[in-house]
This record gives C-alpha cells, structure tokens and sequence, in this order.
C-alpha cells in the first residue's frame, strides 16, 4: 500500500478530518524533495496549505498517537534488535487488543499499526 492510501485512511479514520467542518480532503502533489523529481502525493485539507502527511512527518504522526490516546489506546515503539525496523504498537485499553505493524521508518509504522487498530 501506498502511503498516500494510509495517510488518507488515518486522516478520515483517526483523525476524522473530512467530518470536523464539511471541508474535503484533497490528494495532491507537494514538494518535499523526495520522491518522483521531488515531488510525493500528500492529503491536504480544502482551502489550506497544510500537507498533512503523518506516514512521512513524525510531527503528524504523533498528532496521530495523541488522538488514539484519546481513543482509549495505549502506545509503544521500539526498534528491532534483529533488522532495525521500527515496530510500533497500539493496545486498546477496552477490548484489550493489540495492533502491531512495522517499517523502516517511525511515521510509517505508527500509521500502519494505527490503520489496523481502525479498520
């Protein structure tokens, strides 16, 4: 999966942003130096100039990991001793399950294990 695909999950699912005031998300092209001639697609909010990209961002992904404390979940991660990546973790405090994903990167696993816990 794409990470636009799971920022634009966690956006509606998580973060409930297409229902907070009636504006739309939007998928869109940013500059960020990375990606296809510098460019990667990202979520954006309707008549805002914020890429809200929390499977990139680490300062999003973590506005993600406040919202689901909000949610009741309990958050961990760590870095695997055998191949570096991080694994992050998601328990609810009211089913008593566990969500874990894993990635190269922290954003990415916080948004992976975050989509499980949702979906």
């Amino acid at each position: 999966m794409m990470s636009v695909d799971i920022d634009k999950a966690i956006a509606e699912k998580v973060m409930k942003l297409e229902t907070a005031d009636g504006r739309k998300i939007e998928v869109r092209e940013v500059y960020t130096g990375h990606g296809k001639n510098g460019y990667e697609t990202s979520i954006s909010i309707e008549d805002n100039d914020y890429a809200f990209m929390p499977s990139y961002h680490i300062s999003d992904a973590w506005l993600v990991v406040e919202k689901m404390k909000e949610q009741g979940f309990l958050f961990r991660i760590e870095i695997s001793m055998d191949d570096g990546k991080y694994i992050a973790q998601f328990f609810n405090r009211n089913t008593k399950k566990s969500y874990i994903d894993r990635a190269e990167t922290a954003p990415l696993a916080i948004c992976k294990a975050a989509k499980k816990a949702v979906v």
